[in-house]
């Protein structure tokens, strides 16, 4: 099996059930964590690959609707892709 459909796979296993108030916010994320999970120890530039990805993840980072789901286990998935974001970009 190959490494993008195990990526894909996971990704839509892990998160195409999240409740994010927009299905188009849900498939964004499905699409964001497939491309992190096929590079792993990337930059979120260098895993983007493209402009446009790396302009979609940075609208979806910054959406004020997603930044307010504080409350949410969806906190917990945005802080560990900034988190992880900030640690390789300041290395």
């Amino acid at each position: 099996m190959s490494d993008l459909l195990d990526a894909t796979s996971w990704a839509v296993t892990e998160f195409a059930d999240a409740d994010l108030g927009d299905l188009r916010r849900t498939q964004r994320l499905v699409q964001l964590a497939q491309v992190l999970a096929q590079n792993p120890g990337a930059a979120l530039p260098e895993a983007c690959g493209s402009g446009a990805m790396l302009k979609a993840a940075s609208r979806f980072f910054a959406n004020d609707d997603i930044l307010t789901m504080s409350h949410s286990p969806n906190w917990l998935l945005y802080k560990a892709f900034v988190d992880r974001d900030e640690l390789l970009c300041t290395q």
